[in-house]
């Protein structure tokens, strides 16, 4: 073999060998993405954003028990929620069924206005909790006002939090009180 027919092999063989190498070089370089400048590969996860609004807000419902346990009557639910975010605090400590009209975080209207006036109409629903969509990071969730709270709004009476609890004057919620006069 020739030395020029060697030196061609040995190009060859390293051009062979970096083309392997292209994909996999590809592969982690794309798994290394930037949010807000820090790489999304890494080895700690991201603290969630909302994180002490979040338990401050379960706190501030969960302040809410002791009343909606005395007055609810006989109803089937214990409330409803314009969210899912509000319902969860309730559910685990009482384990009782509470609606969550708007959905996870209080954008999707799963029940209207005539269903929840119907639920109270059947003697199923006597309170409704409104609010808390401005619990991730300061961000307000595009929590549009639903049929459904419009109806609360329009056919309950509100509640006073703070005779509730003192501690309730700053809660991201509305409690509102669906009982036919």
């Amino acid at each position: 073999m020739r030395p020029a027919e060697a030196n061609g092999q040995t190009w060859s063989g390293v051009a062979g060998v970096a083309g392997l190498l292209i994909a996999p070089a590809a592969w982690s370089l794309g798994t290394i993405e930037y949010e807000h400048g820090r790489p999304l590969a890494r080895i700690q996860p991201e603290q969630v954003r909302g994180g002490r609004a979040v338990y401050r807000q379960s706190d501030d419902v969960l302040a809410l028990l002791p009343f909606l346990s005395a007055n609810r009557r006989d109803t089937a639910f214990l409330a409803a929620t314009s969210s899912a975010m509000l319902a969860a605090p309730l559910i685990i400590e009482t384990g009782e069924p509470v609606v969550a009209f708007g959905g996870f975080m209080g954008s999707i209207p799963v029940l209207d206005g005539a269903a929840i006036g119907q639920l109270v109409d059947d003697g199923d629903l006597r309170f409704a909790i409104i609010g808390g969509g401005d619990v991730w990071g300061g961000r307000r969730a595009s929590q549009a006002e639903t049929d459904a709270a419009a109806w609360i709004r329009s056919h309950g009476k509100k509640v006073d939090l703070t005779a509730l609890s003192p501690r309730l004057r700053d809660a991201r919620f509305e409690l509102f009180d669906l009982q036919k006069q």
